[in-house]
């Protein structure tokens, strides 16, 4: 039997919330499917070709109602049709994130794991 290990560095968690994606033509709203601190899955009404940059604005909110928010830049490495829902779901991978965003992200999967 073959043991298979999580290839992720960062823990993942499922938490539907808006995101903001940028390309050098638009602003794009999106929804957030998974997160963590090394990329976003999300649902896009356009489709963004693989190795599109984007820039990120990500509102973290917390349930007892406190907030805060990320900005980074990545890099859209999966993009997949859902002919069903009209949407393409869209992996990005941050290829620009300053520490210290990176580790609001970390803060808020560790709170959300948890629950």
């Amino acid at each position: 039997m073959t043991v298979q290990t999580e290839r992720r560095k960062y823990p993942r968690i499922v938490k539907p919330m808006d995101v903001k994606l940028e390309t050098e033509d638009d602003a794009i709203a999106a929804e957030v499917i998974n997160l963590s601190a090394d990329g976003v899955f999300c649902k896009v009404n356009v489709n963004l070709l693989p190795m599109t940059n984007v820039g990120i604005v990500l509102p973290l909110a917390y349930d007892d109602g406190k907030g805060d928010s990320v900005e980074c830049f990545g890099a859209v490495v999966r993009t997949e049709e859902i002919e069903a829902e009209k949407v393409y779901h869209t992996a990005i991978f941050f290829n620009d994130i300053k520490d210290p965003e990176k580790d609001k992200i970390i803060r808020f999967v560790e709170t959300h794991l948890s629950l």
